[in-house]
């Protein structure tokens, strides 16, 4: 049985790779296509998870990043996934900081693991209009957002820099 990233739609439900908030994300091809040579040598022994954790090394060692670091095994992928999962149960991308420090507390993760899974979702592009609201039209007294870093700030929006 291939779990996570092979379940079929159960009861024409779509899974989690189908939500509207991975709309962007590509890759997951390469996934299945490595978890369905894995399983066919090897069945049951190997999750998605693993597959993804050892893709995002590999991909940081390949891009010319840190030489090796140790990825540990042994997840376990679910046997359902359901799509309507996923937007309740990540930060919605307009939350600041202090929201997602509550969002992961809510589901007993440490500030360190709040980090750390923020940190490896940051790698790569972002959509404008996620955060472009706080770059040009923040609230009736900001036009942009004040806890935003006015240097970084500067770089997003081109409107600051004078020609």
């Amino acid at each position: 049985m291939l779990l996570f990233c092979l379940i079929p739609n159960q009861a024409r439900r779509q899974r989690k790779k189908e939500s509207t908030v991975n709309q962007g994300v590509q890759g997951f091809e390469v996934i299945d296509e490595a978890k369905a040579k894995i399983e066919a040598q090897c069945p049951q022994t190997v999750s998605c998870a693993d597959i993804i954790a050892f893709a995002a090394r590999d991909s940081v060692f390949n891009a010319g990043g840190i030489d090796h670091y140790d990825v540990p095994g042994g997840r376990f992928d679910g046997r359902v996934s359901l799509k309507d999962e996923v937007i309740k149960n990540i930060p919605d991308p307009f939350f600041n900081v202090t929201q997602i420090e509550k969002n992961f507390a809510q589901k007993g993760l440490s500030l360190e693991e709040m980090v750390t899974l923020s940190g490896a979702h940051s790698i790569g592009g972002s959509h404008c209009s996620f955060f472009s609201k706080r770059l040009y039209s923040f609230n009736a007294t900001y036009a942009q957002d004040p806890s935003m870093n006015p240097a970084y700030a500067k770089v997003l929006n081109p409107s600051m820099n004078p020609a």
